[in-house]
């Protein structure tokens, strides 16, 4: 399954979850062993990487500025 979205879509996209988590009280959003699933808690549960074998560094440092501004996994 590819995804035809570019990598701004994407940041586009991130941004608009981790906004509608952290403003939406909806029991939907509860976590199983928290209270409340904060953006942060959810971004803590996902692994950020580009898997391109012909990644640039310019695309590398992207992701990793990503994965600070977001809290991703390490």
């Amino acid at each position: 399954m590819s995804s035809n979205k570019s990598d701004s879509e994407w940041r586009s996209e991130i941004a608009r979850t981790i906004n509608a988590v952290e403003s939406d009280p909806s029991p939907s959003l509860r976590s199983y062993t928290s209270p409340v699933l904060t953006a942060k808690a959810l971004a803590q549960c996902m692994d950020h990487t580009l898997l391109k074998t012909d990644a640039t560094s310019a695309q590398v440092d992207v992701l990793c500025d990503e994965a600070r501004e977001y809290g991703f996994k390490v």
